[in-house]
């Protein structure tokens, strides 16, 4: 069992075990900190995977190109093609383990919100003349762990808004330097992004083939099939399923590096204005007579 497994396990006992109006608060704030550290941990490696299926996914492309026929895979091809398809399938697991991580999340971020409404509420009730400040350090106590959840994952892969940067009339020579500086580093993070879905493309387009090999060998393996054609079937389904998500995973590929390339064409047009606007305080203007 790994340790999402083992993360999971111990979420639905938790969250079984007791009550959301009774939880404690600390536990569960625990629970969802762990979970993340597995997600993290799972991302790394994705990450790696990813770094083992772009050098294949660069392989193939080569030996596609160098191939003599477009029809007939050398051996060399059909190596490279299965050693792709393992680090495939190995993708595939790593993604739906993190898939059950974020359901993990979802829930028991969900009941830590219940449970700290359900204090706050109870802290409320009993509160008396007497008993304000201490009411008020507790409710303070459980914003603060509201506030800490609220973090965990909160830049988690999520690539930040470009920013727009434009040069304005009464800026200086100071402002416009700073400006320079803040558009070179989006365009260096924008650049470095569109690297990073290329190659994710490249990836993504080898995985497609992989199951579509699979499909037709599914395919074919259903046409003599006796009492595993049931089987066939299902693993036929399951493979129709990844083609759609790894599908839809390619469109929002595209979507994004489609907005990113606005987005560093616009970097680009701000930065020759900002230059241009320097030149002009930078050249000499001249006597006034």
């Amino acid at each position: 069992m790994g340790p999402a497994s083992g993360v999971a396990i111990l979420a639905v006992a938790l969250l079984t075990a007791m009550p959301s109006r009774h939880a404690d608060l600390e536990i569960l704030e625990r629970a969802v900190r762990d979970a993340w550290a597995v997600r993290a941990r799972l991302l790394d490696e994705r990450a790696q995977r990813m770094a083992e299926a772009a050098v294949l996914a660069d392989e193939i492309a080569r030996r596609k190109q160098t191939s003599g026929s477009p029809a007939r895979a050398d051996r060399g091809l059909e190596d490279a093609l299965k050693k792709f398809d393992r680090v495939a399938r190995r993708l595939d697991d790593v993604d739906r383990r993190i898939a059950g991580e974020d359901r993990t999340i979802a829930t028991l971020r969900r009941r830590f919100g219940e449970a700290a409404s359900a204090a706050a509420a109870q802290l409320g009730a009993r509160m008396s003349a007497g008993s304000v400040g201490e009411v008020a350090q507790a409710l303070n106590a459980i914003d603060e762990a509201r506030s800490r959840v609220a973090k965990l994952g909160a830049a988690d892969s999520t690539f930040r808004a470009v920013l727009d940067v434009k040069a304005l009339p009464d800026d200086g020579a100071l402002e416009l330097q700073q400006k320079v500086g803040l558009l070179g580093a989006e365009r260096d993070r924008v650049r470095k992004r569109l690297a990073e879905l290329d190659e994710d493309a490249k990836v993504l387009a080898v995985r497609i083939l992989a199951k579509q090999r699979l499909a037709a060998e599914l395919e074919a393996a259903a046409h003599t099939a006796g009492s595993e054609l049931e089987i066939l079937r299902r693993e036929s389904e399951n493979v129709e399923r990844a083609l759609h998500d790894l599908a839809a995973e390619r469109e929002r590929l595209a979507r994004e590096k489609a907005d990113l390339s606005g987005a560093l064409a616009q970097v680009d047009r701000h930065l020759d204005e900002i230059h241009a606007a320097l030149h002009q305080l930078e050249t000499p203007r001249g006597d006034i007579r």
